[in-house]
């Protein structure tokens, strides 16, 4: 897969609604482009990386099909720009917990030892879960370097000796991986 000259071209018909893109505020372009690329196994597309510029951007995907998934690195390059959010100046968050970027992969295990060689971090290891219409899957959750939280599925096949995740579970479930809620 190469880069495009013009990446309006990988856009799907636009008389169709159609999600395009996830952006993602990242503090270093290179690393971010390195873990996507040799962690989850993105290339990519299109750089928008022209002189005076005052953020760049980086179209990652998993294939060039206009449908398919994608991602937007954006960094700034000059300081108090925060890429994406007018006006410019405007601070932003890295790793947006509520923000999940949600993938699926054949070998989440192998998936999350690669997340953590780039630099990235585990922050639920796989669980079993039950998914109604389906035979089940596997559920982990992960951080890229900059926090951005991955959440990923391995549906069939999979390890059945992993523990089963209940996911309204007070001792296991959301509630335990995202803190309690305050008491009232």
């Amino acid at each position: 897969m190469s880069e495009v000259d013009n990446w309006t071209s990988l856009l799907p018909d636009p008389r169709t609604p159609a999600f395009i893109m996830q952006k993602l505020i990242v503090s270093d372009s290179a690393r971010s482009v390195a873990f996507y690329r040799e962690a989850i196994g993105m290339t990519v597309l299109f750089r928008l990386e022209a002189p005076g510029l005052p953020f760049n951007e980086i179209l990652m995907g998993f294939e060039e099909d206009p449908a398919g998934a994608r991602i937007i690195l954006a960094s700034a390059l000059h300081e108090g720009v925060t890429p994406g959010m007018a006006p410019y100046g405007t601070p932003f968050p890295t790793g947006v917990p509520f923000a999940n970027i949600v993938m699926q992969s054949p070998d989440v295990a192998a998936l999350l030892t690669r997340v953590e060689k780039m630099g990235g971090s585990l922050a639920m290891p796989p669980y079993r879960i039950d998914l109604p219409g389906s035979n089940g899957a596997l559920i982990a959750f992960a951080q890229d370097p900059d926090g951005h939280v991955l959440e990923f599925f391995q549906f069939t096949p999979f390890d059945d000796s992993l523990p089963e995740f209940d996911i309204a579970a007070p001792d296991e479930g959301l509630l335990k991986l995202f803190g309690a809620p305050p008491a009232s």
